[in-house]
């Protein structure tokens, strides 16, 4: 069977539309003074809405909308409170540095942010996302081997509270920071986050991760699996918002090659595993 691909939330629809498209009805997450017995308290149904906000985030930031991913994260800190969302304030703001990735002043501020409000929490988890947003906001400044530390910091405490999922984005900017500068392991750094989350079947990870060494190879003119890797992602519908400047570039630099429109075309007609045995079977050369 077939699966109906879904078109990407846009934060512009608002959260009673997002409410509305998971079947639930705005007007229960309105409040109400007297609550009647069975129905959830205003505080639930406050909470309820700010999923929903959440949900905008990812839903635009893996749907290519950087501008909307953007709003949403503003939209969401705007009704989180320091006192009373602690936790759910400092993961937003952590979140938020990577979308901010090219205005470095932005990405310093969500940084600050989390590490203000989730610091005295001492939750491992949260500590561990914290590390990973502070090594993000590194990279956006350009001070590489700092991101590198704190980035490393952050999987090691990703994996002594078993999260791989942290553990893994940690990797994964490792790696973008690796290839950004030009660094030895970069390669061995994708292969090992890519290896990761093949394994893990987290695909959403993933084709972040074969998004950015396609920019890389084009980068430094290996243009020919740039361009399957590309050709891949164009046909799947997949855009990662952060990267979508730096992906236009590779994509300039793709067709300016005698043969960069039938590499793509050779990228556009492969499964996802393909593409992904095609990646990693690159890096181990």
């Amino acid at each position: 069977m077939r699966l109906r691909r879904l078109r990407p939330l846009r934060s512009r629809l608002s959260v009673d539309g997002a409410l509305e498209a998971s079947g639930s009805d705005p007007k229960h997450f309105q409040g109400d003074p007297k609550p009647s017995c069975g129905r959830s308290r205003p505080a639930d149904r406050d909470h309820g809405r700010r999923i929903c906000q959440w949900a905008l985030v990812p839903a635009n930031l893996y749907g290519g909308q950087l501008d909307d991913a953007r709003e949403a994260v503003r939209q969401l800190m705007a009704v989180l409170d320091r006192e009373l969302d602690p936790f759910f304030l400092a993961l937003t703001a952590g979140g938020a540095v990577t979308i901010h990735l090219d205005e470095p002043q932005t990405a310093a501020r969500y940084a600050t942010t989390a590490l203000e409000v989730g610091g005295p929490l001492n939750n491992p988890t949260l500590d561990a996302w914290i590390s990973w947003a502070e090594g993000c906001r590194s990279i956006a400044t350009h001070h590489f081997d700092l991101a590198r530390a704190q980035l490393e910091h952050s999987a090691a405490l990703a994996s002594e509270t078993q999260n791989p999922h942290i553990e893994g984005m940690a990797e994964l900017a490792l790696a973008l920071a690796a290839g950004i500068t030009g660094s030895a392991d970069a390669v061995t750094l994708y292969r090992d986050a890519l290896t990761r989350f093949q394994a893990a079947r987290d695909w959403m990870s993933l084709s972040v991760a074969i998004e950015q060494l396609a920019i890389d190879w084009s980068r430094t003119n290996d243009l020919e699996p740039a361009a399957v890797v590309v050709g891949y992602l164009d046909a799947s519908g997949t855009r990662y918002a952060p990267v979508a400047r730096r992906r236009l570039q590779a994509v300039t630099a793709i067709r300016a090659a005698s043969a960069g429109e039938l590499w793509m075309a050779r990228g556009g007609q492969m499964t996802r595993e393909a593409v992904v045995d095609f990646t990693l079977d690159r890096l181990r050369r």
